[in-house]
């Protein structure tokens, strides 16, 4: 079993704490996370089982579309 230890802003004005995850994922080794900021919508990233960060400045209008293209990334990874 994994363990992922979510790390939240002590002070309500950072950056950090208007980034909203919605999912996060062990597929493969690899982490998938499908997170929201104001002014970017739903993105997700990739780190690898190697410990790369993977992903794009795309914009995507739900958190379900977001998590579709990371999937599909972790596919085409093979």
């Amino acid at each position: 079993m994994q363990t992922i230890k979510i790390i939240t802003p002590t002070h309500n004005n950072s950056k950090c704490a208007q980034v909203k995850v919605d999912t996060v994922l062990c597929v493969n080794s690899s982490v998938l996370m499908v997170f929201y900021t104001p002014g970017h919508c739903w993105q997700f990233r990739i780190i690898s089982r190697t410990g790369g960060i993977f992903g794009e400045e795309k914009i995507y209008y739900t958190a379900e579309a977001a998590l579709r293209m990371g999937l599909e990334w972790l596919r085409n990874e093979r």
